[in-house]
């Protein structure tokens, strides 16, 4: 039995792992080589888009659509799930020099979550990614429903010999479903 669960974890965790993608967050890093030393992993089909006027990078979903809300529920609950991880000295999208990390922090937040994603990871120089946590977003409002809004702000720093700074933040909209309608098949 111990043999069959190990297997069967094994096999979540690659399926987990081929369906992540990357989320560079841009921010305010010096210089740009730094944006890899810290970046956000999130759900394969999740769709980072500019958000509002000031174009902040944002994964959108809207209540129950399956290939972006992943709390198993099949009707508008209104709150979406998010699945996300932060990666410390992440190689790719582009090339990215594994360094030894003075600090990291990261906070994940919604009006009903609070998470930490960092808790786990190495500051050494490997390249190594935490556990997917649930971040759930819910829709505002009693009577109206208008959009649900958390975040990520990740942060690493590099010491000596030259000092380098990576800071992310990201956006999680959760739209409600509109009356009446109903939501997708998975």
């Amino acid at each position: 039995m111990a043999m069959i669960r190990a297997l069967l974890v094994g096999f979540s965790i690659s399926i987990a792992a081929s369906a992540a993608a990357i989320i560079l967050g841009g921010g305010s890093d010096t210089p740009r080589k730094a944006d890899c030393l810290i970046v956000l992993a999130g759900w394969e089909e999740d769709d980072l888009t500019p958000y509002g006027e000031s174009g902040t990078p944002a994964v959108q979903c809207t209540d129950c659509d399956p290939a972006c809300d992943h709390d198993g529920v099949p009707e508008a609950n209104g709150i979406c799930t998010f699945p996300v991880a932060a990666c410390v000295n992440y190689p790719a999208p582009k090339p990215c020099e594994a360094v030894e990390l003075q600090k990291i922090k990261s906070k994940a937040k919604s009006r009903i979550s609070r998470l930490e994603l960092t808790s786990a990871l190495p500051l050494d120089g490997r390249s190594a990614c935490g556990a997917f946590v649930d971040l759930h977003v819910p829709v505002r409002g009693k009577l109206t429903f208008r959009p649900g809004r958390g975040w990520v702000k990740l942060y690493a720093k590099r010491g000596e010999p030259r000092p380098r700074r990576d800071r992310d933040r990201i956006r999680f909209v959760c739209h409600p479903r509109p009356a009446g309608e109903a939501c997708p098949a998975p």
